[in-house]
């Protein structure tokens, strides 16, 4: 619950045919190249069933389907969501996930590239931004910097 009394609910994962496209019903077309490159890794992903990808991928279809309501729905059964002021959907947001190609398994935690000229923090979703000082820091001492 934000200090305004609203309540916040997600993330979900659904998945969207195109880079920095942020609506699936989109009236745009999605780029050829984005959408082959999509397409061939999810294909392969729910084929070979890596960290049970199967499964999630039904599981985010059904919940697509069911709709907004139903994910309101869910988060009521484990808060008490009544007492929130539900005034509607915000506008979504990209948060990739990071799939290591050569081990096929999802990165749950920070990685760290680079060279001596330039450092990329890669899968930093939300609790990046909790810790960001701290994290900051970790960097910092890891690159040499």
């Amino acid at each position: 619950m934000t200090a305004d009394g609203k309540c916040k609910i997600g993330p979900n994962a659904v998945p969207i045919f195109g880079r920095e496209r942020y609506d699936f019903f989109s009236s745009s077309l999605p780029n050829a190249q984005d959408l082959t490159e999509i397409v061939s890794l999810q294909s392969k992903l729910f084929w070979e069933n890596h960290f049970g990808f199967r499964k999630l991928a039904f599981k985010e279809f059904m919940n697509g389907l069911q709709g907004r309501m139903s994910m309101i729905s869910a988060a009521q059964t484990l808060v008490d969501l009544p007492t929130c002021a539900f005034d509607g959907f915000s506008v979504p947001g990209i948060r990739a996930q990071l799939v290591d190609l050569n081990k096929m398994s999802l990165e749950m935690d920070f990685v760290m590239e680079g060279d001596a000229s330039c450092t990329h923090l890669l899968n930093a979703v939300s609790p990046a931004w909790t810790c960001s000082i701290p994290l900051a820091s970790y960097l910092v001492d890891k690159a040499n910097l």
